[in-house]
């Protein structure tokens, strides 16, 4: 829309959008600098792009692969639960590695953004194969 002087209408919108904008990345930056986020395993400091785990971590996770396999390990294990369906494990779990570390920083450390970062990797996981396809319960 636009005034009598052909002005539009929504600059002020505009603008204030634009600020509150810059700001948000100002107060951010301003907020990394003084508590730089880390990784949740070798707290080393997250480079641009990190969430949660640093790249090196992240490589390091062990995966089972299990959800591409019936008849997997964890299947086997669980197989006397009445009417499962499917079964997976997503990482090997071993003492003294990135897996336990990620473990403990989401059980005793509550974090919740790891959590949310893990299970999102999980649904690709479990998606990927199509075993999973269909399941309506997961517990």
């Amino acid at each position: 829309m636009k005034n009598k002087k052909g002005e539009r209408k929504d600059w002020p919108t505009r603008t204030a959008r634009a600020i509150i904008s810059h700001f948000s990345f100002f107060i951010s930056s301003l907020r990394q600098t003084v508590f730089p986020s880390t990784c949740a395993s070798c707290g080393r400091v997250l480079a641009a792009g990190e969430e949660q785990l640093c790249l090196h971590c992240l490589s390091a996770l062990t995966s089972t692969h299990y959800s591409d396999l019936p008849d997997n390990p964890a299947e086997r294990q669980l197989a006397a639960i009445p009417n499962l369906v499917a079964a997976t494990a997503m990482l090997h779990y071993r003492k003294e590695t990135v897996v336990q570390k990620v473990v403990h920083s989401m059980k005793f450390h509550g974090n919740s953004e790891l959590c949310i970062m893990m299970g999102r990797m999980l649904a690709l996981d479990m998606m990927r194969g199509g075993r999973f396809d269909g399941i309506d319960l997961l517990v």
